[in-house]
């Protein structure tokens, strides 16, 4: 069991001490997401890898086209205003529209 990340995002619009982080990963090519306190995620990526991977696989939930679009149209709008670092966006988009050809797939079979 090994896990892949997919998509980060930080949540700016919690103004609460502990700011969150969505995250997309995939494990054994199921894909799940995580809305998870920053400072939490940090301890865990401390964590010993079987650990981690645990955590990850007890806690995320199975990702939904609803926030698989969300990420999608955030990294667009990220490819659009930022010049540096284009490179590691392109690829996270990329990936993000392959899962949703996926669901298209999957849904349709």
């Amino acid at each position: 069991m090994t896990i892949k990340y997919i998509s980060y995002i930080p949540d700016y619009k919690n103004y609460a001490f502990d700011s969150r982080a969505e995250v997309i990963f995939s494990i054994d090519d199921n894909y799940y997401e995580l809305n998870e306190d920053l400072s939490k995620l940090e301890d865990v990526e401390k964590m010993p890898s079987y650990i981690k991977n645990d955590w990850y696989y007890y806690n995320g939930l199975p990702l939904t086209e609803k926030n698989l679009d969300k990420h999608i149209r955030i990294h667009t709008g990220l490819l659009e205003k930022v010049s540096n670092d284009t490179d590691s966006t392109l690829e996270t988009l990329s990936n993000l529209k392959a899962i949703k050809r996926n669901f298209r797939i999957d849904s349709i079979l």
